[in-house]
């Protein structure tokens, strides 16, 4: 895509339409009488509140002379005779010049792949030395005259080989900008808007011819003529620049000391590095040979004026008759152009000494001490810096189907687009917003706008709304709020998206108009804040992507167009249908600006009292020349930049007053409701019913107030029959009303027996209503109960349990937000213990174990029947409970600690001990023994006896002898203890007598023999053997009385045996 200025014949834009102005440049002349038309910032038809052109781009002025000297001479003035420049070899203009438009990227290339923003064509010259009609010069050649219109001058771009008549723009029936007839030198200088001609052309070699001018000597001040056209355009890989263009109509009379002042402000110069200054002008009447004539800029560095010139003039003569416009061709190209200046020029901004970082304003001064000289035009541009905020549009679907490239559409299809949001500079912008004005051949589809947030969290407000007053046929407006850096540092991510529908209009009024195309063209606006620079994004047309080819990388404008394929629905539907569009304003008092009805034709359409227009009676009306407000209706005509003749929109403007109101009622809502949109009721049904946030905003068909915030809010309602046609504004309230904010007096407990202990707010088992005061003196607090509206506060009571008993007391809340319930709990508790006066009496038991013990009492009467006096604050003395524990110490004695618990019905208690003693004092059992009898010897056994404390049987013990070996009588003394220490003694007697003689039995019969010779034996010859005895008390000898000596023969022995008693 090479051509991005467009060929095109009818690209419209719609007219994006704002009803706050944002001054961007600044502009004022010193008034003195020189300045016979102010100087104002020149605006575009296309954008008729832009004062500056914020873009990535520049601008650019080429021109030339179309009069020269009979006698040419580069240092001749031009108080010379005078002929015309005829270069186009075309019979029928009598004087015409060109110069080719390029458009230099910022390395000086030119480039095909801009896109025109803005063209304006001037046109100036001097015709006469006497009084003359205000507009005609009469020329004559040979037997010929012509007559010529300082007004019209025979324009001819790249291409084209017939000239198309351009007419000054008006304002009213006054054309632009001056044409003196009896002082001021009769320097004329005139201008038109041609942007959507040089956007239909593009560059190229462009033709002047016909301008009002006249051969001859123009005696001492002399004749001159020509023409130049300044364009401001855009190219997405070139630097950030704030164009300004300004014109007005000084006259700079000679031989006189003058000096004069240009204030200029509103420019963000960038914030660091260079900044670079470009100044255009185009000027009349100056001689290059007569000098005094300067043009100075102040410095930034020390508030002093610098002397400004470029390489062809000098300081001291900067008005010269030079066109220096960066080497462009021209035909002729003429180094004296004998009375014409046009230049463009960079100024020499070393160190930013002229204009520094961050400058907002500056100023000229021009002057002349000798020279006579008209200025009428100039142009600047400064390097800025603007935070990089981008939108690229698209079509997705027509009639829900997916679409790519160029898109066609049928009357009352929908036409579904998407805007991706993204941030591809260095710093977050604030207060983003997004304006797609609906085009006048669509309608908004409602409720079709959605949009997503690809970040987090969302931003704030965040609103997207249908707003139909702003622009003719309203707008979508996407309140946005922050939109960040893209987290990942990817500059190319989509961070958020729009997405709406517009429906091709089926009005026959438009789609029947013959001679104007059918098509529906779709712009919007970005704006915003730098977030650390606060430099404004203002304006900043969506695109539609970036080329590829030759021009890649370049982004491709909007407006995004889709042609209405409207041929079969005229036919069938439109053919009794007038075309005239009608526009109706209420209670208007002044006039009626443009922008209230440019938005529903294409952009960039002129306004007219008449068509055909006719010069001197046709008014046109402009930014600077509104439509009157004249009571009734009127006929005007809108005419598209760029068409053949014949291509008009009639139109009506219907100027009434409606003084009636809307009926309303305010709304209340709780916080967090869902809400539902505004509603009012119109005075006529055939009005509609606009809504505002405040008494400047916009209107729009339907607001739906937000919940999500307590507090009143006013809005405001007015009816109309058109959004152009809209009465007084009648105000209402939305209330919402925040929830009650409540806190529960703190849970509490009280002494008590019953519910009877509850003080204040007594004990109900019903809802009772209650104050605010009694709510607070039971210890609630209700801090906002002044913003909750009406109100009510009641409690009821319930309980449960008894020790404690526990009271929910439920506060409730009765607000428009409903009902809350906040709950108290009342703990009611018996925590007082019986009272017991009088001791219990001391015991002793005589007994063997605790088993001898005496049962406890188990009531409060058998207590009080041992000494105790009991009472209790809320449990009657029968209704209490007695228990006991015995603590034992010892073993016999045994020591009891009778301890005894009196419990009331909540299980408080109070005790009172008792000692009782068990204790053994009773001796075992003293035994009767019987006398031991033995025959030789004995060991008494211990005896035993038996005691009342104890099962077994209890041993005695002695300190005599137990064990007798001896015969005799013996007496044992036994003491018999028990585990108490209580003992007895018994005797016991101990008798040993043997009474049984031994046993013998003799041995065998010995038989010894002897020697012969022997009569005897010694005792030692004869083994007697041994007797065998016994005793049962033990032998104790056995003895025999044998001889010492046995004779031959029977000797008896005797054995003897003695036993140990």
């Amino acid at each position: 895509m090479k051509k991005l200025y467009s060929k095109s014949k009818i690209a419209y834009q719609l007219l994006l339409v704002f009803f706050t102005l944002f001054l961007l440049f600044g502009l004022s002349f010193s008034m003195t009488a020189q300045v016979k038309i102010p100087f104002k910032e020149r605006t575009s038809t296309f954008s008729p509140l832009k004062k500056t052109y914020n873009v990535k781009g520049d601008f650019t002025i080429i021109g030339n002379t179309n009069l020269t000297l009979q006698n040419y001479g580069n240092d001749i003035t031009n108080n010379n005779p005078m002929v015309y420049v005829d270069i186009d070899s075309d019979s029928k203009t009598w004087n015409s010049s060109s110069s080719t438009l390029s458009l230099p990227t910022d390395n000086g290339v030119a480039s095909s792949c801009s896109n025109i923003v803005y063209a304006g064509l001037y046109w100036t010259g001097r015709a006469s030395d006497i009084d003359t009609n205000d507009f005609l010069v009469s020329a004559t050649k040979g037997s010929t005259t012509k007559n010529f219109d300082k007004r019209v001058i025979s324009f001819k771009g790249p291409g084209e080989s017939n000239y198309t008549s351009i007419t000054a723009s008006s304002i009213g029936n006054v054309n632009e900008i001056y044409y003196p007839n009896k002082s001021d030198g009769y320097m004329y200088s005139a201008y038109a808007e041609v942007t959507q001609y040089v956007k239909d052309h593009g560059i190229g070699e462009y033709f002047a011819a016909d301008i009002a001018l006249k051969e001859g000597n123009g005696g001492g001040t002399g004749f001159y003529g020509g023409w130049g056209l300044i364009v401001v355009y855009e190219n997405s890989n070139m630097k950030n620049r704030d164009v300004t263009i300004f014109d007005g109509h000084a006259y700079v009379r000679g031989s006189a000391t003058i000096n004069h002042e240009i204030d200029v402000t509103g420019f963000n110069a960038v914030p660091s590095g260079n900044v670079g200054i470009k100044l255009g002008m185009i000027a009349g009447e100056g001689d290059r040979g007569i000098s005094g004539d300067y043009f100075q800029i102040q410095k930034q560095s020390d508030n002093t004026f610098l002397n400004l010139n470029h390489s062809a003039n000098s300081t001291n003569n900067f008005f010269n008759s030079s066109i220096q416009t960066g080497g462009n061709q021209r035909n002729p190209s003429l180094l004296n152009n004998t009375g014409l200046d046009i230049s463009m020029f960079t100024l020499p901004n070393t160190n930013n000494s002229i204009i520094g970082n961050n400058q907002t304003s500056t100023k000229f001064k021009y002057g002349s001490t000798q020279d006579t000289y008209v200025i009428f035009a100039m142009a600047m541009a400064v390097d800025a810096y603007v935070p990089d905020i981008e939108g690229i549009l698209s079509v997705t679907k027509i009639n829900g189907v997916p679409v790519t490239g160029a898109t066609t559409a049928l009357p009352g299809q929908n036409i579904e687009y998407k805007v991706q949001l993204k941030n591809k500079g260095t710093e977050a912008i604030n207060n983003t917003k997004i304006i797609i004005p609906i085009p006048y051949n669509a309608t908004y589809v409602a409720n079709s706008a959605s949009k997503t947030i690809n970040f987090t969290p969302n931003p704030s407000p965040n609103n997207l709304t249908y707003e139909p007053t702003i622009g003719a046929n309203g707008s979508i407006v996407w309140d946005f709020g922050t939109l960040p850096l893209p987290s990942n540092g990817d500059k190319n991510s989509v961070l958020a998206e729009l997405s709406f529908k517009f429906k091709v209009t089926e009005d026959c009024t438009l789609l029947k108009n013959a001679n104007c195309n059918n098509i529906i063209s779709v712009i919007g606006s970005l704006n915003g804040t730098g977030s650390i620079s606060s430099v404004n994004v203002i304006d900043k047309s969506l695109i539609q992507g970036y080329s590829s080819g030759s021009c890649e990388g370049t982004a491709i404008p909007t407006p995004f167009i889709t042609t209405i394929n409207a041929a079969a629905y005229v036919n069938a539907n439109c053919q009794a249908t007038p075309p005239i569009t009608a526009f109706t304003f209420c209670n208007v008092t002044t006039s009626i600006p443009i922008t209230a009805v440019a938005g529903a034709f294409p952009t960039g359409a002129t306004f007219y009292s008449s068509y055909p227009i006719i010069n001197g009676t046709t008014i046109q009306y402009t930014i600077n020349n509104p439509f009157p407000a004249t009571v009734g209706t009127s006929t005007y005509y809108a005419v598209p930049p760029g068409v053949s003749s014949g291509c008009y929109f009639q139109f009506t403007i219907a100027v009434s007053s409606i003084s009636s109101l809307p009926t309303v009622t305010d709304v209340k809502y709780c916080i967090g409701d869902t809400t539902s949109p505004l509603t009012a009721t119109a005075s006529n049904p055939s009005y509609n019913l606009y809504y505002y946030t405040s008494t400047t905003s916009s209107a729009q068909t339907s607001i739906t107030p937000s919940s999500t915030t307590a507090g009143e809010t006013i809005y405001y309602v007015a009816e109309g029959q058109t959004n152009s046609c809209i009465g007084p504004k009648k105000q209402f309230k939305v209330t919402v009303y925040p929830k009650p904010s409540v806190t529960v007096p703190s849970n509490i407990t009280l002494e008590g027996c019953n519910t009877n202990a509850i003080t204040g707010l007594p004990y109900s088992g019903t809802e009772v209503n209650i104050s605010l005061a009694q709510f607070t003196s039971a210890g609630g607090a209700f801090p906002n109960s002044a913003s909750v509206g009406t109100y009510s506060i009641s409690y009821c009571d319930s309980k449960s349990g008894s020790c404690p008993i526990n009271v929910s007391r439920t506060f409730k809340i009765t607000s428009i937000c409903g009902s809350s319930s906040i709950t108290q709990t009342i703990k009611i508790n018996d925590t007082s213990a019986p009272i017991i006066t009088g001791t219990l009496p001391v015991r002793n038991i005589e007994g063997c174990s605790v088993a001898d013990l005496n049962p406890a009492v188990k009531t409060v009467a058998a207590l009080e029947s041992l000494g105790l006096v009991i009472s209790d604050n809320c449990t009657s003395n029968s209704n209490l409970t007695v228990t006991s524990t015995d603590v034992f110490t010892g073993n016999l004695p045994t020591v009891v600690t009778r301890t005894y618990t009196i419990s009331d019905t909540c299980n408080n208690s109070t005790s009172a001990a008792q000692k009782i003693t068990i204790d053994d004092t009773i001796a075992p059992l003293a035994p009767v023994l019987t006398d031991i009898l033995v025959q030789c010897s004995t060991t008494v056994t211990a005896p035993t006896t038996t005691d009342s404390c104890s099962e077994n049987t209890i041993t005695g013990i002695t300190a005599d002898p137990v064990t007798f070996t001896s015969q005799g009588t013996y007496t044992i003394i036994w003491t018999f203890t028990d585990a108490n220490e209580n003992s007895v003694t018994s005797s016991q007697n101990v008798i040993i007598k043997d009474t049984i003689k031994p046993t013998i039995t003799c041995a065998a019969p010995v038989t010894v023999n002897v020697d012969a010779a022997s009569c005897t034996t010694a005792k030692a010859n004869v083994t007697l053997g041994l007797p065998t005895a016994a005793d049962n008390c033990g032998v104790k000898s056995v003895t025999n009385d044998a001889p010492s000596v046995f004779p031959i023969g029977n000797t008896t022995v005797t054995w003897t045996v003695t036993d140990n008693a």
